[in-house]
């Protein structure tokens, strides 16, 4: 469902596909780290990081996930498909 949402995030391209992660589990939580490539530069990388952002949250609100953490934060990985 993660690599689903970052699919149809505008923005995201698509000559390198996105990756999901797990990350580390935690005492009630399996951390994710999701990482998708854009186009360089800070304007492109905050459009994409909004675009991925919305989708993945809706995901994981339809499939039940939720935070217990009022202070829960998110964390990604986005590249430049130029730098590979």
């Amino acid at each position: 469902m993660l690599l689903a949402a970052c699919r149809s995030a505008e923005g995201v391209v698509e000559q390198r596909p996105a990756e999901v992660w797990v990350e580390e589990f935690g005492e009630s939580s399996i951390n994710f780290t999701v990482r998708y490539w854009h186009a360089a530069g800070i304007a492109s990388r905050w459009r994409a990081r909004n675009a991925v952002a919305l989708p993945v949250d809706a995901a994981l609100g339809e499939a039940g996930m939720t935070t217990e953490d009022d202070n829960a934060s998110a964390t990604h990985d986005h590249h430049d498909p130029r730098d590979f």
